[in-house]
């Protein structure tokens, strides 16, 4: 047996066939793949077992006991003369063993741990570089120290493993611990500098979702940097900087949680043990976190910071037809008037951007780069964006953490920081509509993530001449000329005239180059079963009462930006769960009807209120049912809601009937 492939798994029940089939189609086939189990209960051992295939064999741990512990085990029941590994919610490339096979060959096998390079794919499927540089261009315990080496990518000689193993008592960081401990013992390490993994962003996993991520990776350095093999071969420099890297997180989640006091030790800390990662630029934001938290500047600072609440020819929203009786009137009371602001277009010289879109010039932030930036619960969303923008600017211009790319030429940019399909065509797509004239000398700025998304793709075909400038993951800007069309003050304060706009230029482009999906109804119900976010439980239940109604079933996710605008525009009722692809709403004709599927929310304050909003707006009939929702995402409508079957047949009733006689 040339390889073994170790996988520990745990309650990864949606995404552990992936791993194994990645395998499974591998170009070199001699190699066994084990799998461990640490206690998995949610059907993980059903999926592995309707697998049938000699060479993937199966392992059940008697009780959790981490990943470290069972990579262990996986080592001691392989039979490959070299050891690989692979995490159950990432995969292989089909040229994965192939690649290290050979390398191992043209090596002559004098190398005793071989790494492969990765891509990272996002949440929603998309593809991103991910930064792998030469391991030749370092020193080897300096390159482990600062950039991360998933044990994915390795491939270890089976002799390295009977002097050093996975430390069970470091959970995180275990990869780096393991590659600076065979380094300090002498093994030969080589980079094959090609890619053939992908990491893949999941919101359960340690890196995206655990949110004391800092302290652990603190708990860990210090293990690490404190063993003995390790403490007088590692660089002082990397040792300081990754402490202070994770003091620096510690502080932004004292400040979230009001923790002033730790916040600033913290942030101390982080300057002192690593003060040239970010030059002058700390003090300064030392300064604004302070100022912020003393009770005079504090008060003075969001009341001068906060834009302008006053809005420009308010209109006075329609109560929801089937409330205007029911304690839910509660929930609409007060947020029935929406007001406008006139979008501006207007040219910035010397502009530093960042990645997610807000502008600082000057030093100063730009607020109409951001949009939504007051209404949450304590009104701090402007200083949020405020406090993000400018300690970017500060350390991409003072410091060496954050790097900046120059862009000389003429550059449009339509992104910012609330970003989803909504945001992209209510806003960005009326601000390339906004700024069409100057396409032919302009570039369009868009961060990598954004311009791999279908509805962007899309949408760029209504303006063959605007030509684009892709930005990597993470890297900021110095445009010294950008078009900027301003950000409205609230996400859903669009007036009809924008609607108007972004309605006929999508709707033309559709008519001429699409036709209308066979079998539509004028009566629509939108799932989100294919989003893999947000559902409801019941959903059977309510499709198969729907059908009876008359109502097609329709996922937006089937479809192109063009072929959901004719959906819509041809559609007379529809009927969905809360979502992003409600923004389709605004390709409705006055008159029409809209039901929402919407959570109880937790307070008052916290009742999205946005597609309530735009209905009134076209002059859409607006229908809701509040619902019970399950789950623990932080914000409750991201939970899963189960509809009140019974509730919703007197609702549908007045959908039908009583709508047409409303106004």
């Amino acid at each position: 047996m040339f390889f073994s492939v170790v996988i520990p798994t745990y309650n990864r029940k949606a995404k552990i066939e992936r791993a194994i089939r990645s395998l499974l189609v591998q170009e070199f086939s001699d190699f066994e793949v084990i799998i461990i189990d640490d206690g998995s209960d949610d059907g993980t051992r059903e999926i592995v077992q309707s697998i049938q295939d000699s060479r993937v064999k199966y392992f059940v741990n008697d009780h959790n006991i981490e990943r470290c512990a069972s990579r262990n085990r996986g080592i001691r029941e392989a039979k490959g003369k070299y050891i690989c590994f692979l995490d159950s919610d990432d995969y292989h490339l089909p040229n994965h063993l192939l690649t290290i096979h050979n390398a191992i060959i043209e090596t002559r096998e004098e190398v005793d741990m071989y790494f492969t390079n990765s891509v990272n794919e996002s949440i929603d499927g998309v593809r991103l570089s991910r930064n792998c540089p030469k391991f030749t261009d370092y020193d080897p315990l300096e390159y482990f120290l600062r950039f991360t080496v998933n044990p994915q990518r390795w491939a270890v000689k089976r002799d390295v493993f009977n002097k050093e193993q996975f430390d069970p008592a470091i959970n995180v960081a275990e990869d780096m611990d393991f590659t600076l401990r065979i380094c300090c013992a002498g093994f030969k390490v080589c980079q094959i500098d090609k890619i053939t993994t992908v990491y893949c962003a999941s919101e359960d996993s340690f890196t995206h979702g655990d949110p004391n991520k800092p302290y652990k990776e603190l708990k860990s350095f210090r293990a690490i940097f404190s063993k003995k093999k390790l403490a007088s071969q590692l660089p002082t420099r990397e040792k300081r900087r990754l402490l202070s890297m994770c003091y620096f997180h510690i502080s932004i989640i004292n400040e979230s949680k009001d923790e002033v006091i730790q916040m600033y030790l913290n942030s101390l800390r982080s300057f002192f043990l690593f003060p040239k990662g970010y030059n002058g630029a700390t003090n300064k934001i030392l300064l604004v976190n302070f100022l912020y938290h003393l009770p005079l500047f504090g008060f003075l600072l969001k009341k001068v910071v906060r834009p302008n609440e006053s809005g420009l020819n308010p209109i006075e929203v329609p109560y929801p037809i089937n409330v205007a009786e029911t304690k839910e009137l509660q929930y609409f009371k007060g947020k029935a008037k929406v007001s406008f602001r006139k979008e501006k277009v207007r040219w910035l010289r010397n502009v530093f951007v960042s990645h997610e879109g807000l502008c600082v010039k000057r030093g100063v932030f730009i607020k109409n780069s951001a949009f939504n930036m007051i209404g949450n619960e304590d009104n701090t969303h402007f200083f949020e964006f405020f406090k993000l923008s400018t300690e970017q600017y500060l350390v991409a211009n003072f410091g060496k953490s954050l790097s900046t790319k120059e862009l000389d030429a003429d550059y449009l940019l339509v992104h910012s920081k609330w970003f989803n399909f909504y945001f992209w065509l209510t806003s960005s797509v009326y601000r390339l509509i906004l700024t069409e004239r100057y396409h032919q000398n302009v570039k369009l700025i868009l961060p990598e993530t954004i311009s791999q998304l279908p509805f962007v793709r899309d949408t760029l075909l209504l303006f063959p001449n605007l030509k684009c400038e892709i930005i990597p993951s993470g890297e900021h800007l110095k445009v010294k000329s950008l078009l900027f069309p301003e950000v409205r003050k609230w996400s859903v304060s669009i007036s009809l005239s924008t609607v108007q706009a972004i309605k006929s230029t999508v709707l033309d482009y559709a008519i001429k180059h699409r036709t209308l999906p066979l079998g539509m109804s004028n009566k629509i119900y939108v799932t989100r079963k294919n989003t893999g976010k947000r559902g409801i439980t019941n959903e059977e239940e309510v499709e198969e009462l729907l059908q009876k109604y008359g109502f097609s079933t329709v996922s937006f996710e089937d479809y192109d930006l063009f072929e959901q605008a004719l959906i819509m525009e041809q559609a007379t009722h529809v009927i969905g769960l809360h979502g992003a692809g409600f923004a389709n709403i605004l390709y409705m004709n006055p008159g029409g009807s809209l039901f929402e599927f919407m959570a109880h929310p937790p307070t008052l304050k916290d009742h999205r209120t946005g597609f309530w909003r735009l209905s009134g707006v076209i002059g859409l009939r607006y229908f809701v049912q509040f619902c019970d929702f399950s789950g623990e995402q932080k914000l409750f409508i991201d939970n899963n809601y189960t509809v009140n079957i019974p509730k919703l047949v007197t609702n549908l009733k007045l959908f039908l009937t009583k709508a047409a006689n409303n106004s």
